[in-house]
């Protein structure tokens, strides 16, 4: 049998996270080995830091592939946190693992920022001159590719409605159920 449509949207959204999270990761613990003579609980606390995200898209990536409810889950929500530039003054983010197209607002006009590679940035008192608001195109297309292509059907991830719930219940309460919604 032939693989989905949405099969394949989920494999492509899992490597993506996969590759973009074990880039991140390596990224990290290459800065940690540069930073090591320097080992003060500071520099190792926003390294940690610094490792998290990537640590959990390669999680989503691993479980997505897997095909699994949590997968699904932890997949919108690392691409969720992948979707907002935020730059001002006094704080800053972005996050990307594995692909970003940002577009952008600040002072100056539009702009657009295109990338494969992983990036994390939060900060304080940013070196700007305004503020800059934004969007990661990439992840928030992706994320519109995944909730299409997660099934909805009986035994579904968390995104299913009420299609699938009575199949998770005992019998005497599936039954009430049904009475209930009819």
């Amino acid at each position: 049998m032939k693989p989905s449509r949405a099969f394949k949207t989920r494999r492509v959204v899992a490597a993506i996270e996969m590759v973009g999270g074990a880039v991140g990761v390596v990224l990290a613990v290459m800065i940690a080995r540069q930073l090591s003579s320097a080992a003060h609980l500071q520099i190792w606390l926003s390294l940690l830091w610094v490792g998290t995200p990537f640590l959990l898209s390669l999680a989503a990536g691993i479980l997505l592939w897997r095909d699994t409810a949590l997968g699904q889950g932890l997949s919108l929500l690392v691409l969720a946190l992948q979707v907002p530039v935020v730059i001002n003054p006094s704080f800053g983010y972005f996050f990307n693992s594995g692909l970003a197209l940002r577009v952008m607002h600040s002072p100056a006009g539009w702009s657009s920022y295109a990338e494969l590679g992983s990036q994390f940035h939060m900060g304080w008192a940013e070196a700007v001159s305004g503020p800059t608001i934004g969007v990661n195109v990439a992840a928030l297309a992706l994320a519109a590719l995944l909730l299409a292509a997660i099934p909805t059907d009986e035994g579904a991830g968390p995104i299913a409605g009420n299609e699938g719930v009575d199949a998770h219940l005992p019998a005497d309460r599936a039954s009430s159920n049904q009475q209930s919604s009819a």
